[in-house]
């Protein structure tokens, strides 16, 4: 992957002109991160804005309870910390590398001063913030309403069948246990809804048994 690859999977620097693209570049540094490894914790307060250009991160909150719950899965061409870019307040989620991972970071300031000559990439930032803010919604009235089976075969769905993750990570981004969701596995499969292909994968064969009538 080019070094500077980010800036051309992350659909807030599109349409930049090749001076702007220069300038933006210029200001991004790299950082490599292992597998398991935490780039910064609750109550941190944050001076970078994080793209990231490959591998995965998982946004994880601590509940009133000290249990964690996965709030958020970001692939390449996402970004996180933007919300400091607006509010110095302190960070309320954990950022954990799910796997090895490489990121372009850009500092606020660097960044700040770039948005305000550049409006149209502050646009294309809020409305990315307003599609996070819509998922966020969504996932929590999800969890409050829907039931184990319908949360697990609606990300199916939503993933072609790619869970991409432990159980026990899929488990807390939906609101439920590991073994809720090993039993729901299976009791599709024994429907003839999904079949295993590899690991962490699936195939969708009856879309209309995933999701049930409350």
């Amino acid at each position: 992957m080019a070094i500077h690859s980010c800036m051309d999977i992350v659909p807030i620097f599109d349409g930049l002109n090749p001076e702007q693209k220069r300038e933006i570049s210029d200001a991004i540094t790299h950082i490599k991160v292992k597998r398991n490894e935490t780039l910064y914790l609750p109550g941190d307060t944050l001076d970078t804005l994080y793209i990231l250009a490959s591998g995965q991160i998982h946004l994880v909150k601590l509940n009133e309870n000290g249990k964690e719950q996965l709030v958020s899965i970001l692939q390449p061409g996402e970004f996180m910390g933007e919300l400091s870019i607006f509010n110095t307040s302190k960070t309320e989620t954990m950022a954990v590398a799910k796997k090895d991972s490489l990121l372009c970071t850009l500092r606020y300031d660097a960044f700040q001063a770039f948005l305000l000559r550049t409006p149209q990439v502050a646009m294309k930032m809020l409305q990315a913030l307003s599609v996070r803010v819509q998922a966020a919604q969504r996932q929590t009235l999800t969890i409050a309403t829907d039931s184990v089976q319908n949360r697990i075969g609606r990300y199916l769905l939503e993933t072609g069948g790619d869970i991409g993750m432990a159980k026990k990570d899929l488990a807390s981004y939906l609101g439920t246990t590991p073994e809720s969701v090993s039993r729901t596995l299976t009791a599709l499969e024994e429907q003839g809804a999904i079949r295993p292909t590899h690991a962490r994968k699936f195939a969708i064969l009856k879309k209309e048994l995933l999701l049930h009538e409350e």
